[in-house]
Order: structure tokens, then sequence, then C-alpha cells
């Protein structure tokens, strides 16, 4: 229990330190920052805090992969609406001898088709525009029964529209607790995202999509169903639940499906299924809809060592 509390009061200190002016401030730039990198908990409804079981946790909750105990490799693509693209690739790197794990994503956000025009109206070549970000991270078990982990992700945020560019920093900072009631084995979480300085773009300071996630899951049926519910509260959003749930068919063939409650143009149902192949392959797809703006549909391959 010391370890936690430790943990928490580092948690607040930083989350002090990230939290000036964002609740008066509801414009925010770098826009990658929201979008869910993963396929799996973009299918379980992006409740992912208190899972973080996999390569993903990276960009969900850097403490998970401080269990991770095998090196691995995971490429994602994402289609959204309107032709908005999103590409991923991570890796993670287990340190064995001192119970921690380091970890790193890419990803690049590019945007669809934007029609150029001058300020008279008359049509220019259209201007490119997308996002790119890169986080590292790193998490260690804190207590001897390895129930405890903690982690921090380091960002490098860089955006672009044509000719603008802006650059910034950011970083996440996560805990997560793994235990069991009676035989039923649970995991809690939390994480602060996105804690950095405003970013200015085109003469204009704006601040970073500050975020907080409180996350619990558990296992049920043998571990054959998982059932995953996070709780966020943003700066620009009103506090929301995302929920989440996946069932083991078999060894391996797992059926997903959530419910985001971020998604305020549609019912926010997501879905998807993960095969794996041999000891080493992962193949995970999902789908969401987005009512009028279109669908969202996302794969992904991993490799374990």
């Amino acid at each position: 229990m010391k370890s936690m509390q430790q943990i928490a009061l580092i948690l607040v200190v930083i989350t002090g330190f990230g939290l000036r002016n964002v609740w008066a401030d509801k414009s925010t730039a770098a826009n990658i920052l929201e979008f869910g990198s993963g396929v799996r908990p973009t299918a379980m409804g992006e409740a992912f805090c208190g899972v973080a079981d996999d390569i993903n946790a990276i960009c969900w909750n850097p403490a998970g992969i401080a269990w991770l105990n095998k090196k691995g490799i995971s490429l994602g693509h994402d289609n959204y609406y309107q032709n908005i693209s999103y590409e991923s690739i991570s890796g993670i790197y287990p340190v064995e001898d001192i119970l921690s794990c380091v970890g790193l994503n890419v990803a690049m956000l590019r945007a669809g088709e934007i029609i150029g025009r001058d300020n008279s109206g008359n049509r220019i070549a259209n201007p490119d525009a997308g996002d790119s970000l890169v986080t590292l991270s790193f998490a260690q078990i804190m207590d001897e029964e390895m129930r405890l982990g903690a982690g921090i992700g380091v960002k490098w945020i860089h955006q672009r529209i044509a000719e603008e560019k802006a650059s910034g920093m950011a970083c996440d900072a996560g805990i997560l607790y793994k235990g069991s009631y009676k035989n039923c084995p649970y995991t809690l979480g939390a994480v602060v995202q996105n804690i950095g300085e405003k970013m200015e773009f085109v003469r204009e300071k704006y601040s970073l999509p500050l975020n907080f996630k409180i996350g619990a899951s558990t296992k049920m049926l043998k571990s054959k169903i998982l059932c995953a519910i996070d709780i966020n509260k943003s700066g620009k959003d009103k506090m929301y639940a995302n929920i989440g749930s996946e069932y083991s068919v078999t060894d391996n063939l797992v059926l997903r499906i959530g419910l985001n409650g971020r998604n305020n143009v549609d019912m926010g149902i997501s879905s998807g299924l993960g095969v794996k192949i041999g000891d080493r392959l992962r193949l995970d797809c999902s789908y969401s809809g987005y009512g009028e703006l279109g669908n969202v549909s996302k794969v992904s391959v991993g490799i374990t060592d």
C-alpha cells in the first residue's frame, strides 16, 4: 500500500502542473492525440485503461507494459471517415533484470483532401495536412508481489497544414494494480494523458487535450470473458464512460464489442475480433460507426518473440 500511495502522490503532482488553464480553454491543438491508437482498444469501446495488458498499453496506460516479458512489434492501419488515415508502428523491449519494459510508438495522421483557395476565393493547389506523433514509454513493477506498476510516456508532436508547422512535447503518467477477490482477478488503472505546455500554431497558442482516465477490468468464466470500464474527463468534454468486453471463443479466436460514451454522432457501438496464428502472429480488426460522418475500420498485425 505504501508504494501505491507514493505513485498516487506523483500523479497528483504531475497533474497539478498540467492543469493550468485547461478547463477554461476548450480549443486544443494536435488532433492526433485524440485518435485512439490500437485496434483491440477501439473494438472494446476504448475501455482499456484498466486492461492495458498488451502492446497497446503504450498509448492507453504506459504502466501496463511493465508486465510484458516478450519483445514485440505491431503495425496498424486505420481508415476514418472523410478519407482520414492513421498509420502506426509500435514496439516493446522488456528489461527483465529490473522488472521493467520500454515501449515505442510512431504514428502519422493524414487528413483527407482539403480544397485550396486564396484570400479572394480563387482555387489554388490543395494544401497537405497531417500530424506526427512519437511516444517513448517506460514502465516498472513497483512491489515484490508484482501487483503494482507505474509508467510514463514522453511524446513529441508535430503538426502541419501547408507551410504552417508546429511542434511540442507532452507526457502521460499512469499506474496499474492487479489484484484478486475471492478467486476473481481484477485490474485497476489510472492515467493522466497529454500533460504539456500550449502549442503555438498560426500565431495562436492552443492547449493540448489533457485527459484523465480511471479504469477497471475483470475476467470471468475461467478467463474466457473480459469486461472493462473506463471513466474519462477531459478539458472540453463532460465526464463519460466507455464499456468494453471480449470473449475467447477458442485459444486462437477472440470476439470484442464496446460502447464509447464520447461518440455524440452515433450509438457509439464498436466491434472487432482477434485471430492468433501460431505462437507469434496476431491479426486484429475493428469497426465502428459515426453516423453521417461515415465509418471507421482498423486492422493491425502483431508479432511477438
